[in-house]
C-alpha cells in the first residue's frame, strides 16, 4: 500500500458489563466503502511495501526543478519504517523543506561507511540542510578511514534534529555530530538539537566563528571528549543546556552559553 490509506470498515467493540451477562461483547461493523486517499508529498521507505527500500533513492525522487520542488508552501516528508537500512559508502544529502522521520531510535537504524583521510564535509554520512528536520532514527557511520563523522550541520539554519542517535567510530577523529563554520542564526532560527545522542571519539564538535547552535536535553559521549568547543568572534554563541556530557569537555576558544550540564556521575560540567 503506497502513499494511501485504505479504509474498508470500522470495527467498533462495545463491551457491556452489568447490563447483559458478564463478559458479553457486542460487535458493530460500519461499512465505509473502499475509498483511496493519496497523501500529498509523503514518501515512504520500508523493507517491504514502501515507495522505496532505500532512503537515498527516496530523497532523489523529490523534484529539483519545476512547480513541485520543496518550498515553504510545498514541504515534503519522508517516513521510514522499522528496520535496518544500509547506504554503503553513499552520503545522505538532506534537502531544504524536507523532513525525514523514522519509527524511533530503537526501530529505524541507518548504517553507512563514509570516511576520508582528510577532514571535510565529504567524511560525514549525513549532511543537513536549511529548513530541514531529522527525527526518530539512529545513524551509524562505520567508515574505516581516519576522518569519520555521523552528521554534519553547516550553513543550515533553521534546522531541527530531535530524538536522533548518531554513532561514529571511537577511533581517532571519529565525530558523532559536527556543527561547523557557517551554521549561524538567532533563536529560534538557529540549528536546534533536542534529545540527541552523539557518540564517537568525540561526541559533538562546535567549530568555527559563526556557530550559534542550541543543544538541549541531549547526551554527548566521547572517548576523549564529549564536547569540543572551538570558535571565536561575537557570532560564536552556541548554547548547551541540560545535557549529559561524558568524556569531558575541551574548550579551545569560544564564547558558549551553558546551563545545567552534567557528567555520567551527575557532576556539574561548565563551559
Amino acid at each position: 500500500m503506497k502513499k494511501a490509506i485504505i479504509i474498508s470498515s470500522l470495527l467498533v467493540l462495545v463491551c457491556v458489563m452489568g447490563i447483559a451477562r458478564a463478559g458479553a461483547v457486542k460487535v458493530v461493523v460500519i461499512p465505509l466503502g473502499s475509498e483511496v486517499h493519496n497523501l500529498k508529498n509523503i514518501i515512504t521507505v520500508s523493507e517491504k511495501n514502501g515507495d522505496f527500500t532505500n532512503l537515498i533513492n527516496a530523497i532523489n525522487s523529490i523534484p529539483v526543478s519545476g512547480p513541485d520542488i520543496p518550498s515553504i508552501t510545498n514541504r515534503y516528508l519522508i517516513v521510514i519504517g522499522p528496520g535496518n537500512y544500509f547506504t554503503n559508502t553513499n552520503q545522505i544529502i538532506m534537502r531544504e523543506w524536507v523532513g525525514i522521520q523514522g519509527a524511533g531510535e530503537g526501530l529505524t537504524h541507518i548504517v553507512g561507511a563514509v570516511s576520508k583521510a582528510t577532514f571535510s564535509k565529504s567524511a560525514a554520512m549525513v549532511i543537513s540542510a536549511k529548513n530541514a528536520t531529522l527525527s526518530d532514527v539512529t545513524i551509524q557511520n562505520t567508515g574505516g578511514l581516519s576522518k569519520t563523522m555521523g552528521l554534519w550541520i553547516d550553513n543550515s539554519t533553521p534546522s531541527v534534529i530531535q530524538r536522533v542517535t548518531v554513532i561514529a567510530p571511537d577511533t581517532t577523529d571519529g565525530t558523532g555530530i559536527y556543527i561547523g563554520t557557517t551554521a549561524i542564526g538567532d533563536s529560534p532560527n538557529r540549528p536546534l538539537l533536542t534529545n540527541v545522542t552523539a557518540s564517537g571519539y568525540v561526541g559533538m564538535s562546535l567549530v568555527g566563528n559563526k556557530v550559534r547552535a542550541f543543544v538541549r536535553e541531549s547526551t554527548l559521549k566521547g572517548v576523549i571528549h564529549g564536547l569540543v568547543i572551538n570558535g571565536s568572534g561575537p557570532s560564536f554563541i552556541p548554547r548547551v543546556v541540560n545535557s549529559k556530557i561524558e568524556g569531558g569537555r575541551l574548550d579551545l576558544h569560544g564564547n558558549p552559553q551553558c546551563l545545567g550540564n552534567y557528567d555520567e556521575n551527575l557532576g556539574l560540567v561548565s563551559c
